[in-house]
C-alpha cells in the first residue's frame, strides 16, 4: 500500500490514425492508497467528433521530468468541454513503453504478502552478541531459498534481505521476502505478467490459501534505475500454521516440482484454481461440489485415461490411486456416491433409485471435503512429488484438519444413527 501521490504534468494520446500524430493535454494523476489510478486532462478526447473513452496506452511526463506509461484507460467521467477523466488498469512510474507485449526488461521483483510464511524467514538469524550488546546487520546481503530454470536463459529465485530504515531518533529493520525471474533476453511485461501468476499459484497451492502479487518492479540489464509497475491488488488470504509444501523439508525438491509445475501449466492450471477457489467461499452450496467434482474429472481426463493399469471407471481409478495415502483411506470415499452426486446437481438429472441417498446440507459439505482432498493428492502427484512426500506433507497442514473434521462430523453422524435406533428399539419394546 502506497500514500496518496499525485502528479501534474503533460499526457500524451494516440488518435488513432498516426503514430505521428499525437494529441498533447495538461492534466492531473492521482494515485490513492490502494493503487487506484485516476487520470484527469483539461478538454476533451475526440477522434473523428468521437469521444475516446477507452485508450490501450498513453505517456506522461509530470513537472519533474518523470516518465510516465498509462494501460487499460477507460472514461469514468466528463464534463462537457471543460475536462475528462479516466481511470487505469496499470501504470509504469519510469519509462515509456508501447505495449504490454513489448520486450523491454530484463528483471523483475515480485512482492507476496505471505511469501514469509513459506520461507519462514526470520530476524533471529541476524547475527548477534547479547553479552557485548552487539547486533550486525548487512543489509545488502540476500539469503537465496529457492532457485531454478523455468526456461532456456530464464530463472528464478526466492530471497530475502534485511530492509533498514534510519532518521534521527529511530533505527528500524525487517526482513523483505521477494520472488525474483531473470531473463537473458528482453521480456515484455505481458510473459513477465505470465511467470508471476504462474508462481502464484504454485505458492497458493504450497500454502494452501489464494496468494496474489502486492508490489512488481523491473529492471534493465546493465541499468540501475528501477521501474515501477502500480496495480490494484488482488486480495491474498492468510495461510495456516503449517505448508502443505514446506521448504523446511522439501527444500531440494520444490525446484523440481516447480519445473514440473511449469511444464504442465496449460494443463493444470485451472484445475489448480478450482481448489484454491474452493477453499474460500462464505455459504457453502451445491455450486462448490460441482467445481471440485469437475476439477477431478479433468484430472482424470487428461492425465490417467487411457494409460496403463488405469480403470475406465474414473471414480474408482481416482479413488484407487490414492488408496495408500492417509487422508484418503481415513475419509472412506465411495465412488458411485460421488458419481451420482455429480449427475444430480451438475445435470439436474431426476431423482432415480439409488442405493445410497444423494447428499444434501451438511452431507454435501463433506462430501465435498473428501473430494477436495482427493484433489489436491491428484495435483500433488502430478507436479513429481511421490505418495511417501504427499503423506508426510500432509500431516500437519490444513488438508490433515479437514480430515479430522470430517471424520470427527462422519463418527458423530453413526453415534446420532445408533442413537436414534435404539430408541426405536426401545419405544417398539
Amino acid at each position: 500500500m502506497t500514500e496518496k501521490q499525485t502528479y501534474y504534468g503533460r499526457w500524451f494520446f494516440p488518435t488513432g490514425v498516426s503514430s505521428e500524430d499525437i494529441m498533447q493535454y495538461e492534466g492531473t494523476l492521482k494515485i490513492d492508497e490502494d493503487n487506484h489510478c485516476v487520470l484527469t486532462i483539461q478538454g476533451e478526447l475526440r477522434v473523428g467528433g468521437n469521444l475516446l473513452e477507452q485508450i490501450d496506452v498513453s505517456w506522461g511526463i509530470d513537472k519533474r521530468g518523470n516518465k510516465y506509461t498509462l494501460f487499460g484507460l477507460y472514461m469514468s467521467r466528463w464534463n462537457v468541454g471543460y475536462q475528462m477523466e479516466y481511470n487505469a488498469k496499470y501504470i509504469i512510474v519510469g519509462a515509456h513503453i508501447n505495449s504490454l507485449d513489448e520486450p523491454f526488461f530484463n528483471e523483475c521483483n515480485v512482492k507476496f504478502p505471505y511469501l514469509q510464511n513459506w520461507t519462514e524467514a526470520s530476524m533471529i538469524a541476524i547475527s548477534h552478541d547479547y553479552n557485548k550488546g552487539v547486533i550486525t546487520i548487512d543489509y545488502n546481503q540476500e539469503n537465496v531459498f529457492l532457485q531454478g530454470e523455468l526456461d532456456d536463459g530464464i530463472r528464478y529465485k526466492v530471497v530475502d534481505r534485511t530492509v533498514c530504515k534510519l532518521n534521527q531518533l529511530e533505527l528500524s529493520a525487517k526482513k523483505a521476502t521477494r520472488y525474483d525471474i531473470v531473463s537473458e533476453r528482453l521480456l515484455s511485461i505481458s510473459e513477465f505478467s505470465n511467470y508471476i501468476q504462474e508462481f502464484a499459484q504454485f505458492l497458493s497451492l504450497a500454502l494452501f490459501s489464494k496468494q496474489q502479487p502486492t508490489a512488481i518492479t523491473f529492471r534493465k540489464k546493465g541499468e540501475d534505475s528501477v521501474i515501477q509497475m502500480l496495480f490494484v491488488a488482488s486480495s491474498s488470504h492468510k495461510p495456516g500454521t503449517t505448508p502443505l509444501i514446506p521448504i523446511t523439508t522439501l527444500k531440494e525438491r520444490i525446484p523440481i516440482f516447480i519445473k514440473r509445475f511449469h511444464s504442465i501449466y496449460d494443463k493444470i492450471e485451472t484445475l489448480t484454481r478450482y481448489l484454491i477457489t474452493s477453499l474460500h467461499v462464505g455459504d457453502f452450496d451445491a455450486p462448490i461440489f460441482i467445481i471440485v467434482a469437475q476439477a477431478l474429472e479433468g484430472y482424470y481426463q487428461r492425465f490417467l485415461k487411457g494409460t496403463a493399469g488405469v480403470s475406465n471407471k474414473k471414480w474408482e481409478a481416482l479413488i484407487n490411486r490414492f488408496k495408500d495415502i492417509e487422508a484418503v483411506k481415513n475419509c472412506t470415499m465411495n465412488a458411485d456416491l460421488i458419481k451420482d452426486t455429480r449427475d444430480k446437481y451438475s445435470h439436474l438429472y431426476d431423482d432415480e433409485p439409488k442405493e445410497h441417498n444423494i447428499p444434501t446440507g451438511k452431507d454435501l459439505l463433506y462430501l465435498t471435503q473428501k473430494c477436495k482432498i482427493l484433489l489436491t493428492c491428484c495435483i500433488m502427484e502430478q507436479i513429481g512429488m511421490t505418495h511417501d512426500e504427499i503423506n508426510t506433507s500432509i500431516n500437519g497442514s490444513e488438508v490433515r484438519f479437514i480430515e479430522y473434521n470430517v471424520m470427527k462430523y462422519e463418527t458423530q453422524k453413526k453415534m446420532k444413527i445408533v442413537y436414534n435406533g435404539n430408541q426405536g428399539k426401545e419405544l417398539r419394546g
